[in-house]
């Protein structure tokens, strides 16, 4: 997998503030007639230049119901109008529901960073000019209680990463995940080179390094979007491991050492 991707709940509610994601669980009173695999309509808010064409575009496919509260899953492309490459991007979408017969609104961050650590930055899959690549939006569908009616979807890019620094965009929180991703590889990538070259260089030790479960304590990570950058790094250790052997992945680890 060429890029790191991250889905979160963004604090930005409407008429009624949901406190947590746990909220989804409650089912309502009354049950609402199911009917089956409708069009939600969508809202796509681009990004704008003082002139000229839309820099970076949102094209968005149909979005679609299979009953009045469960969203489908959905995707976005991002076609890039500019002379740079696209290294990642943050944006946020919200779902638009009616309950009892008021709206609120659910927001989401759906990040994707190509270049999420520097070791593979050779290798990412940037959004080249003129090209239409790389997919934001939910990772699967989004169920809500029976009481609930999905009404549409608004969604805007945040924050675009061109791989020369520079970016575009409100960036409300886009930056922050991406380098609290890049920090979380960062992490990952410092306690592995030490235990690695602590318990001994062997390939018995790195694959069980890489093979745990769970993410080591010693990490100290602050936030959602830091595990996610470890976990991306680890992910392509051990896909690096299978594919090419211990030795690489020591190359990359002697390199944090040194």
């Amino acid at each position: 997998m060429s890029n790191a991707a991250r889905y979160r709940l963004v604090g930005k509610l409407g008429v009624l503030v949901l406190l947590s994601i746990s909220l989804w669980k409650f089912s309502g009173s009354a049950a609402i007639p199911q009917e089956k695999d409708r069009v939600v309509p969508i809202n796509v808010k681009q990004l704008r230049n003082d002139s000229g064409p839309i820099p970076v575009e949102l094209v968005c496919g149909t979005v679609r119901s299979s009953a009045p509260n469960i969203l489908d899953s959905f995707t976005c492309t991002l076609k890039n109008n500019t002379e740079k490459r696209i290294s990642a991007a943050n944006a946020i979408y919200s779902v638009v529901i009616e309950r009892e017969g008021i709206e609120e609104s659910e927001s989401y961050d759906s990040t994707i960073d190509s270049i999420f650590h520097q070791d593979f930055a050779s290798t990412a899959k940037l959004v080249n000019p003129g090209e239409e690549s790389a997919s934001v939006g939910p990772p699967g569908a989004i169920s809500y209680p029976e009481n609930v009616i999905i009404k549409r979807i608004d969604i805007h890019l945040d924050f675009v990463e061109f791989e020369d620094g520079t970016s575009l965009g409100r960036n409300s929180n886009g930056s922050k995940i991406i380098n609290d991703m890049r920090d979380g590889a960062e992490r990952y990538k410092r306690w592995l080179a030490n235990t690695y070259f602590t318990r001994g260089r062997s390939y018995a030790v790195l694959t069980t390094l890489l093979n745990e479960e769970n993410l080591p304590n010693e990490l100290q990570l602050l936030n959602e979007d830091q595990n996610a950058g470890a976990r991306a790094y680890r992910n392509r250790l051990r896909k690096m491991n299978i594919k090419v052997g211990g030795l690489e992945v020591e190359k990359l680890l002697q390199a944090k050492k040194d």
